[in-house]
């Protein structure tokens, strides 16, 4: 039995591309409240949910903060109840067949841990934070990381995300409020000039 999930839809088209375009490289820099975090969540949420199982793919969520990786969590969460809503309109059996599904479907959650796993694939999802990024971002090998307000890492923090990138190819999403001339002003003017 296969399953396809259906994101919210996406508020501008740098959205729309952030969720579903296989570039390995994007860099966003964008306005405060836009819907960075949320686009940067919903490309997690399609990249890990399609994951081949032979894969065990990991994905990851780094932010600045502890705080900040759990607001990223927060958002997954909410993508992916533990249990369904009741819905209007659907008897009592209809519900408790649509639950049984839905209980295949959603991942199993760590919320002290910030983890989610795709029960259909083995996907991980890891939220986790970059002040110390040798410590929390280095070691196993990731299919995919989304840097959420990027420009407030250090420059170690995305070398030490494209060290778990090598060998799987993976992919980086920087998304940021811009904060002056650093690492991630220079990273997205390359992007520009490519």
């Amino acid at each position: 039995m296969s399953f396809n999930i259906k994101l919210p839809k996406p508020y501008a088209s740098w959205q729309q591309h952030l969720i579903t375009e296989k570039t390995r490289l994007i860099c966003l820099a964008l306005g405060t409240k836009v819907g960075k975090t949320l686009g940067g969540a919903g490309r997690i949420a399609n990249f890990s949910f399609q994951a081949p199982r032979e894969q065990a793919a990991l994905y990851r969520i780094v932010a600045p903060t502890y705080q900040q990786a759990s607001i990223t969590y927060k958002y997954l969460d909410r993508l992916f109840p533990a249990s369904l809503p009741q819905q209007s309109g659907l008897s009592a059996e209809q519900y408790r067949a649509a639950q049984e599904l839905w209980q295949r479907i959603t991942p199993e959650r760590s919320e002290s841990r910030m983890k989610m796993k795709w029960n259909h694939n083995g996907a991980m999802i890891q939220c986790v934070h970059a002040q110390d990024p040798e410590k929390s971002i280095e070691g196993e090998r990731t299919h995919g990381n989304l840097i959420d307000e990027a420009a407030k890492c250090s420059a170690q923090t995305f070398a030490s995300v494209m060290s778990t990138t090598s060998q799987t190819g993976g992919w980086i999403a920087c998304t940021s409020t811009p904060r002056g001339k650093n690492w991630f002003y220079d990273l997205y003017r390359q992007c520009q000039e490519h």
